[in-house]
């Protein structure tokens, strides 16, 4: 081997050893990344993509964009540096090891249940601000446990106090924490039906199924794989319902307005590479020795503190602001205390030693 061989392979075995000896820590800064990019997403969803007659071929305009760019961009960067940065095990062959039938099957599942997840989460992205969204998500972790515990043989008495506290303050930040003022009853039964409900149901088997994936690959691999297939079904989607409502020309139309916007495309691009780095951590945390995926769930539900923080920031910085982001003190009080609150239930999450 050359000297420039042995350099690589001296960097991937040191950074191998930093990740493995702190794997929570990268899930913490991949759930930064999370509610960075969910941010991003609701500002897109909100203020920069073209309006449409139908909300829903706005989400379908996204979900494809998103799709088919960010595989683009992510497979890119997965022969750079940075896949080696999200998984040490990853290498530029790795690709061909996501060619057996067994990893496609799982991929397009997992790509499928994740394009339907997305498009329920993107629907909350149009009508709710990021913190909302971020704090609903959160509470993927009870369907998750539920999984684990059925089909896993987890421990569920060790995970139940950790969750109850995770979904306290999910419960305090989400229904304490709106304001009545710019949200309905009918809005929150909605919400809590579609995310906390339908979206995380999906997000969860997703979560789960995930994990054999990247077992059987890498985090980096996987996750190329995984948003193939979300970008593929996306497509589909949006195909399916924009002909079946004769609304084919209009998608057709934003999607160009999108492309040629530079400012679209650059909120874009800096939200896929947050969701390969955020993403990617959060998939290779999981085949990590000693961690259930009930515990990577619980550590990035932090990402709700963080996206209360990144609301504030962004609400400041958005002309007209988000939509439901609360004025009153009252409101922000509980959504502090709710975050507060969660962040008792993570730090319980870190203690759990799993086998």
């Amino acid at each position: 081997m050359d000297k420039s061989t042995l350099k690589k392979i001296s960097w991937q075995q040191k950074w191998g050893k930093i990740q493995a000896k702190h794997v929570k820590l990268l899930v913490l800064i991949a759930a930064l990344f999370y509610a960075i990019y969910n941010t991003f997403d609701g500002y897109l969803m909100q203020k920069q993509l073209p309006d449409t007659s139908d909300p829903y071929v706005k989400i379908l305009t996204y979900l494809t964009l998103g799709g088919i760019y960010g595989t683009l961009l992510q497979s890119l960067l997965s022969f750079t540096p940075l896949g080696t940065v999200v998984d040490s095990n990853h290498k530029k062959d790795s690709m061909k090891e996501l060619l057996t039938l067994g990893n496609i099957v799982t991929g397009a599942v997992a790509g499928l249940l994740a394009a339907s997840a997305t498009a329920l989460y993107l629907w909350g992205n149009l009508n709710y601000d990021p913190a909302i969204m971020t704090a609903l998500a959160g509470c993927t972790v009870f369907f998750v446990i539920l999984i684990e515990v059925l089909f896993e043989h987890a421990n569920f008495k060790t995970m139940l106090k950790p969750a109850g506290f995770v979904f306290a303050g999910t419960f305090l930040i989400v229904i304490v924490g709106m304001d009545k003022e710019s949200i309905r009853l009918k809005d929150i039964v909605l919400v809590i039906v579609v995310i906390l409900f339908a979206r995380n149901l999906l997000s969860a088997i997703e979560e789960v199924l995930s994990k054999k994936g990247v077992l059987k690959t890498n985090a980096t691999s996987f996750s190329v794989l995984r948003f193939f297939w979300l970008a593929v079904f996306g497509v589909l989607g949006a195909l399916f319902y924009t002909l079946a409502t004769d609304q084919f020309g209009e998608y057709l139309q934003t999607l160009a307005k999108a492309i040629t916007n530079i400012k679209t495309m650059l909120y874009i691009t800096l939200t896929m590479t947050l969701v390969f780095l955020g993403q990617g951590w959060k998939q290779y945390a999981k085949k990590s020795e000693g961690v259930s995926v009930s515990m990577v769930i619980m550590l990035f539900s932090v990402s709700v503190f963080f996206g209360l923080i990144a609301t504030v920031i962004a609400n400041e910085l958005v002309t007209g602001g988000y939509k439901t982001v609360p004025m009153s003190t009252l409101s922000w009080i509980a959504r502090i205390v709710g975050t507060l609150v969660l962040f008792q239930g993570i730090n319980l999450a870190t203690k759990i030693h799993y086998k």
